[in-house]
């Protein structure tokens, strides 16, 4: 079972105290949290999947002082989505002009782009060496 939510996480620590990053996240829900209230779990254990964006101010962030909840950073679970592409279009609203117009937001962009993979499109990396070699 997945769950698709939009979350914040919000710096701790630095020039970046009290800055925040928004992002989106699809995971598997650990087959032990399955049989209960799943939204639940999520919010109460925000860390069950580790991730925290794949920003590029927030992984050099996570580099210079590492990745613990509580100390070096925040993350709340703001919302949650049916499905990937409604977690797109959620992302996109949560984000908005936040980028442009708050100087908090460390997000360098709107979001609220679908993975191609999600779309049936096939990933690069699952292309065959040959195929790769012809189209380059």
């Amino acid at each position: 079972m997945k769950v698709h939510y939009i979350y914040k996480i919000t710096l701790l620590q630095g020039s970046l105290e009290n800055c925040y990053y928004l992002g989106k996240k699809s995971s598997k829900v650990p087959q032990y949290a399955q049989g209960g209230n799943v939204e639940k779990f999520v919010v109460e254990n925000p860390m069950f999947d580790s991730y925290s964006g794949s920003g590029v101010i927030p992984t050099n962030y996570f580099k210079k002082y590492g990745k613990i909840l509580g100390e070096t950073f925040l993350k709340e679970i703001i919302l949650f989505s049916k499905d990937s592409l409604e977690n797109c279009l959620n992302e996109e609203l949560v984000i908005a002009d936040k980028y442009k117009t708050d100087p908090l937001c460390i997000n360098l962009v709107k979001g609220g782009k679908l993975n191609p993979a999600l779309l049936g499109y096939k990933n690069s990396n699952s292309i065959s060496l040959e195929s790769r070699i012809k189209s380059s």
